[in-house]
Protein backbone atom coordinates (compact mmCIF):
# COMPACT_ATOMS: atom_id res chain seq x y z
CA UNK A 1 0.00 0.00 0.00
CA UNK A 2 1.36 3.38 -1.00
CA UNK A 3 0.50 6.21 1.37
CA UNK A 4 2.30 9.50 0.83
CA UNK A 5 2.29 12.15 3.53
CA UNK A 6 3.66 15.62 2.89
CA UNK A 7 3.84 18.08 5.76
CA UNK A 8 4.54 21.79 5.45
CA UNK A 9 5.78 24.16 8.14
CA UNK A 10 2.19 24.98 9.13
CA UNK A 11 1.58 21.28 9.79
CA UNK A 12 -1.13 20.89 7.16
CA UNK A 13 -1.18 17.28 5.98
CA UNK A 14 -1.83 16.20 2.41
CA UNK A 15 -2.40 12.51 1.82
CA UNK A 16 -2.60 10.65 -1.45
CA UNK A 17 -5.27 7.94 -1.41
CA UNK A 18 -3.93 4.39 -0.95
CA UNK A 19 -3.74 2.12 -3.98
CA UNK A 20 -6.47 -0.51 -4.10
CA UNK A 21 -5.54 -4.02 -3.00
CA UNK A 22 -5.63 -6.20 -6.11
CA UNK A 23 -5.28 -9.92 -6.49
CA UNK A 24 -2.85 -10.65 -9.33
CA UNK A 25 -3.41 -14.39 -9.47
CA UNK A 26 -6.17 -14.24 -12.08
CA UNK A 27 -5.18 -11.29 -14.28
CA UNK A 28 -3.71 -11.57 -17.77
CA UNK A 29 -0.27 -10.43 -18.91
CA UNK A 30 -1.79 -7.40 -20.63
CA UNK A 31 -3.59 -6.50 -17.43
CA UNK A 32 -0.34 -6.84 -15.47
CA UNK A 33 1.43 -4.50 -17.91
CA UNK A 34 -1.44 -2.02 -17.68
CA UNK A 35 -1.33 -2.17 -13.88
CA UNK A 36 2.43 -1.59 -13.80
CA UNK A 37 2.08 1.38 -16.15
CA UNK A 38 -0.64 2.82 -13.92
CA UNK A 39 1.56 2.44 -10.84
CA UNK A 40 4.44 4.11 -12.67
CA UNK A 41 2.17 7.00 -13.67
CA UNK A 42 0.98 7.39 -10.08
CA UNK A 43 4.58 7.42 -8.80
CA UNK A 44 5.52 10.05 -11.38
CA UNK A 45 2.51 12.15 -10.39
CA UNK A 46 3.48 11.91 -6.73
CA UNK A 47 7.04 12.96 -7.58
CA UNK A 48 5.71 16.02 -9.43
CA UNK A 49 3.55 16.90 -6.42
CA UNK A 50 6.61 16.61 -4.15
CA UNK A 51 8.68 18.87 -6.41
CA UNK A 52 5.85 21.41 -6.58
CA UNK A 53 5.63 21.28 -2.79
CA UNK A 54 9.36 22.01 -2.50
CA UNK A 55 9.05 24.99 -4.85
CA UNK A 56 6.12 26.46 -2.93
CA UNK A 57 7.72 25.95 0.48
CA UNK A 58 11.18 27.24 -0.41
CA UNK A 59 10.38 30.20 -2.61
CA UNK A 60 10.97 33.49 -0.83
CA UNK A 61 12.93 35.30 -3.54
CA UNK A 62 14.06 38.02 -3.35
CA UNK A 63 15.74 38.79 -0.03
CA UNK A 64 17.33 42.23 0.04
CA UNK A 65 19.94 43.56 2.41
CA UNK A 66 18.54 46.57 4.23
CA UNK A 67 20.07 49.48 6.08
CA UNK A 68 20.45 50.00 9.81
CA UNK A 69 19.35 53.59 9.17
CA UNK A 70 15.56 53.28 9.31
CA UNK A 71 14.81 56.97 8.79
CA UNK A 72 17.90 58.85 7.57
CA UNK A 73 17.67 62.60 7.93
CA UNK A 74 18.15 64.97 5.00
CA UNK A 75 21.52 65.81 6.53
CA UNK A 76 22.48 62.12 6.47
CA UNK A 77 21.33 61.78 2.86
CA UNK A 78 23.34 64.84 1.82
CA UNK A 79 26.40 63.47 3.60
CA UNK A 80 26.04 60.15 1.78
CA UNK A 81 25.73 61.99 -1.53
CA UNK A 82 28.97 63.88 -0.91
CA UNK A 83 30.79 60.70 0.08
CA UNK A 84 29.27 58.69 -2.77
CA UNK A 85 30.35 61.26 -5.34
CA UNK A 86 33.86 60.83 -3.94
CA UNK A 87 33.69 57.07 -4.61
CA UNK A 88 32.83 55.96 -1.08
CA UNK A 89 31.32 52.52 -1.75
CA UNK A 90 29.56 52.24 1.62
CA UNK A 91 27.76 55.54 1.04
CA UNK A 92 26.84 54.44 -2.48
CA UNK A 93 25.31 51.28 -1.04
CA UNK A 94 23.34 53.25 1.57
CA UNK A 95 22.01 55.55 -1.15
CA UNK A 96 20.96 52.55 -3.22
CA UNK A 97 18.93 51.21 -0.30
CA UNK A 98 17.43 54.64 0.43
CA UNK A 99 16.29 55.12 -3.17
CA UNK A 100 14.99 51.56 -3.45
CA UNK A 101 12.92 51.85 -0.28
CA UNK A 102 12.00 55.54 -0.58
CA UNK A 103 13.60 56.01 2.81
CA UNK A 104 14.54 59.66 3.36
CA UNK A 105 14.25 60.32 -0.39
CA UNK A 106 11.62 59.85 -3.09
CA UNK A 107 11.60 56.22 -4.21
CA UNK A 108 13.52 55.92 -7.49
CA UNK A 109 14.62 52.49 -8.73
CA UNK A 110 16.76 53.99 -11.49
CA UNK A 111 18.75 55.89 -8.85
CA UNK A 112 18.85 52.76 -6.69
CA UNK A 113 20.33 50.72 -9.55
CA UNK A 114 22.79 53.55 -10.32
CA UNK A 115 24.25 53.63 -6.81
CA UNK A 116 24.09 49.86 -6.34
CA UNK A 117 26.08 49.44 -9.55
CA UNK A 118 28.86 51.71 -8.31
CA UNK A 119 28.99 49.96 -4.93
CA UNK A 120 28.81 46.51 -6.56
CA UNK A 121 31.72 47.36 -8.85
CA UNK A 122 33.67 48.29 -5.72
CA UNK A 123 33.03 44.83 -4.27
CA UNK A 124 30.22 45.52 -1.79
CA UNK A 125 28.43 42.16 -1.62
CA UNK A 126 25.19 43.69 -0.32
CA UNK A 127 25.04 45.91 -3.39
CA UNK A 128 25.76 42.94 -5.66
CA UNK A 129 22.92 41.01 -4.02
CA UNK A 130 20.42 43.87 -4.17
CA UNK A 131 21.25 44.92 -7.72
CA UNK A 132 21.13 41.29 -8.83
CA UNK A 133 17.65 40.91 -7.36
CA UNK A 134 16.42 44.15 -8.94
CA UNK A 135 17.69 43.08 -12.36
CA UNK A 136 16.08 39.64 -12.09
CA UNK A 137 12.79 41.07 -10.84
CA UNK A 138 12.67 43.71 -13.58
CA UNK A 139 11.48 41.10 -16.14
CA UNK A 140 13.51 42.96 -18.77
CA UNK A 141 14.55 39.81 -20.60
CA UNK A 142 17.07 36.97 -20.32
CA UNK A 143 20.12 39.26 -20.53
CA UNK A 144 19.12 41.10 -17.35
CA UNK A 145 18.39 37.80 -15.61
CA UNK A 146 21.82 36.49 -16.60
CA UNK A 147 23.44 39.70 -15.35
CA UNK A 148 21.49 39.51 -12.10
CA UNK A 149 22.38 35.86 -11.49
CA UNK A 150 26.04 36.64 -12.17
CA UNK A 151 25.96 39.34 -9.49
CA UNK A 152 24.30 36.98 -7.01
CA UNK A 153 26.93 34.33 -7.72
CA UNK A 154 29.73 36.84 -7.17
CA UNK A 155 28.25 37.86 -3.82
CA UNK A 156 27.51 34.25 -2.84
CA UNK A 157 31.09 33.19 -3.52
CA UNK A 158 32.18 36.04 -1.24
CA UNK A 159 30.05 34.47 1.53
CA UNK A 160 26.93 36.63 1.32
CA UNK A 161 24.25 34.48 2.96
CA UNK A 162 21.52 36.64 1.39
CA UNK A 163 22.89 35.93 -2.08
CA UNK A 164 23.36 32.23 -1.37
CA UNK A 165 19.74 31.88 -0.30
CA UNK A 166 18.47 33.94 -3.23
CA UNK A 167 20.34 31.63 -5.61
CA UNK A 168 18.99 28.53 -3.86
CA UNK A 169 15.43 29.83 -4.14
CA UNK A 170 15.86 30.72 -7.82
CA UNK A 171 17.26 27.26 -8.56
CA UNK A 172 14.38 25.57 -6.77
CA UNK A 173 11.70 27.76 -8.35
CA UNK A 174 13.01 27.12 -11.87
CA UNK A 175 11.03 29.87 -13.62
CA UNK A 176 13.85 32.37 -14.22
CA UNK A 177 16.79 29.95 -14.28
CA UNK A 178 17.03 26.24 -14.98
CA UNK A 179 15.88 24.24 -11.97
CA UNK A 180 18.79 22.51 -10.24
CA UNK A 181 18.12 20.97 -6.83
CA UNK A 182 21.73 19.88 -6.33
CA UNK A 183 23.07 23.42 -6.71
CA UNK A 184 20.22 24.71 -4.54
CA UNK A 185 21.15 22.19 -1.86
CA UNK A 186 24.83 23.19 -2.01
CA UNK A 187 24.07 26.91 -1.66
CA UNK A 188 21.63 26.24 1.19
CA UNK A 189 24.19 24.11 2.99
CA UNK A 190 26.85 26.78 2.60
CA UNK A 191 24.46 29.43 3.95
CA UNK A 192 23.57 27.24 6.93
CA UNK A 193 27.25 26.59 7.66
CA UNK A 194 28.07 30.31 7.57
CA UNK A 195 25.16 31.39 9.75
CA UNK A 196 22.31 30.14 11.88
CA UNK A 197 19.83 31.37 9.29
CA UNK A 198 16.53 29.53 9.96
CA UNK A 199 15.46 29.91 6.32
CA UNK A 200 18.53 27.96 5.17
CA UNK A 201 17.99 25.35 7.87
CA UNK A 202 14.32 24.92 6.96
CA UNK A 203 15.14 24.63 3.26
CA UNK A 204 17.74 21.95 4.00
CA UNK A 205 15.15 20.09 6.06
CA UNK A 206 12.77 19.98 3.08
CA UNK A 207 15.50 18.98 0.61
CA UNK A 208 16.73 16.17 2.88
CA UNK A 209 13.15 15.02 3.52
CA UNK A 210 12.27 14.89 -0.19
CA UNK A 211 15.68 13.69 -1.43
CA UNK A 212 15.97 16.68 -3.77
CA UNK A 213 19.57 17.48 -4.68
CA UNK A 214 20.81 15.01 -2.07
CA UNK A 215 20.06 11.56 -0.68
CA UNK A 216 16.89 11.28 1.38
CA UNK A 217 17.83 11.49 5.05
CA UNK A 218 14.94 11.84 7.50
CA UNK A 219 17.25 12.14 10.51
CA UNK A 220 19.09 15.12 9.02
CA UNK A 221 15.77 16.59 7.88
CA UNK A 222 14.47 16.40 11.44
CA UNK A 223 17.68 17.97 12.77
CA UNK A 224 17.42 20.95 10.42
CA UNK A 225 13.68 21.40 11.06
CA UNK A 226 14.48 21.49 14.79
CA UNK A 227 17.25 24.05 14.29
CA UNK A 228 14.93 26.22 12.18
CA UNK A 229 12.07 26.17 14.68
Amino acid sequence: MLNLTIENKHRHLFRAPPLPQLSTSSITTDQRVSLLMSIRAIKQFIRLICLLFISLQCSAFPTYMTSEHKAPSSEKINNWLKLANNNNADAQFELGIAYQEGNGVTKDLDQARHWYKKAADAGITGAQNNLGCLLIESDSGPEKITEGVSLLEKAAKANSVHAQMNLAELLIDGTRVKRDYKKAFNWSLKAAELSNDPEAQYMLGILYEQGAGTETDYAKAADFFTLAS
